[in-house]
């Protein structure tokens, strides 16, 4: 409509069953997106102007982020939002409605660039502080009921279920997100003749692994193997209780510490500097991969929906996170047992890391395990 006149310049036909459209559109460089529940999904449309006329073009219509209310946000070019019948948190490509990555729950998501924010906790759940980093939202801070916040630069607010989301820590300006190649999936020794060789080989090299050999390792210690699985989440090589995935990876390399994000397999930035004396002294200080196992017990989801009701029990998520830990590093080992490379799991710097790391009071430093070439 024409904000001067009220006079109806252009419509079209984008309805979901109930007639009911209720998160508001976007409109962005004479692109308007909107979406609706109930399965009608997202559309992104480019609004024309030829001869004092105003044309709407459809320039993708997708079932994804079908938003039931709570709305949708636009930042740096790629869509934030829940959606219902397509379930979960998602992040969609702006210029061609591409779903980039999708994890479980469901709330309302407010951005903003600075200043104090009061958020609600609703659907059971806390109301989340989140940074946005690489086109994936991540945990930074949770806050109490009807808390104010002084809020990050590029920050989010998420209020709703907080299943599937990770507690990230912030991007160091001094390093650079490495994007890792496809992982090898075929090759190297059977499982049988890996296990026969599987052993602990504390006589490692400084030599630095190839970054192909680096991207298989992290696949097989904790990648996705297939796109869906239990709670709405991606299948991992690794299992996990309730597949929270409650484990991430910190891997210090001998330029800095990253973080292993396993969709969309790179390693984003933590903090730059050699932190891998924090894994342990000899030659895990020398080892040109050392992987830190962190536990984040935001990962347990606590609402109505999970069926583990003791899952909230400190002593049942030490139980867990442990549990799955060993999982992981196991994989750790066979890789490494396949492709001839020596391993060792072992304890580790458990104080320092948790400042130069910058993690919360939600994750806990659990062991280290080095990799690399044998000596």
């Amino acid at each position: 409509m024409d904000i001067k006149t009220g006079k109806l310049l252009w419509q079209t036909e984008f309805e979901n069953s109930r007639s009911n459209n209720v998160p508001d559109p976007i409109f962005h460089n004479g692109y308007l997106f909107a979406s609706s529940g109930y399965g009608k999904g997202s559309i992104l449309l480019k609004l024309n102007v030829a001869n004092g006329r105003m044309t709407p073009e459809t320039v993708w219509q997708t079932e994804h982020m079908d938003n039931h209310h709570g709305g949708v946000i636009l930042h740096e070019g790629y869509f934030y939002g829940a959606g219902q019948n397509d379930r979960g948190w998602s992040c969609m490509d702006f210029r061609t409605g591409e779903q980039t990555w999708k994890e479980g729950g469901k709330g309302s998501i407010t951005y903003a660039e600075q200043g104090s924010i009061s958020a609600t906790r609703i659907n059971y759940s806390p109301t989340i502080l989140l940074n946005h980093i690489h086109k994936k939202i991540k945990f930074t801070h949770y806050m109490k009921r009807r808390t104010f916040v002084k809020t990050l630069p590029a920050a989010a607010i998420v209020a709703g279920s907080t299943s599937g989301f990770s507690m990230k820590a912030a991007v160091s300006p001094g390093l650079r997100t490495i994007l890792l190649p496809p992982p090898e999936k075929a090759g190297g020794t059977s499982v049988l003749e890996a296990q026969q060789q599987r052993k602990t080989i504390r006589n490692i090299s400084s030599k630095e692994l190839p970054l192909q050999v680096l991207s298989s390792l992290l696949w097989a210690a904790f990648g996705v193997n297939r796109e869906q699985a239990s709670f709405n989440k991606p299948g991992r090589t690794a299992p996990s209780a309730s597949n929270s995935q409650e484990i991430d990876l910190y891997v210090a390399l001998p330029g800095g510490v990253y973080l292993y994000e396993a969709v969309p397999h790179h390693l984003a930035p933590v903090v730059a500097g050699d932190f891998r004396g924090r894994a342990g002294r000899g030659r895990a200080a020398e080892a040109p991969v050392n992987i830190f196992y962190v536990a984040d017990l935001s990962r347990y989801d606590l609402g109505p929906d999970q069926p583990d009701r003791a899952i909230g029990d400190p002593e049942v998520q030490k139980s867990y996170f442990y549990t799955d830990t060993g999982f992981i590093a196991q994989n750790v080992y066979l890789f490494a047992a396949s492709q001839g490379l020596a391993a060792w799991f072992h304890n580790c710097d458990k104080e320092n890391p948790v400042r130069e790391f910058n993690l919360n009071t939600g994750q806990r430093i659990l062991f280290a395990q080095s990799v690399g070439y044998k000596a």
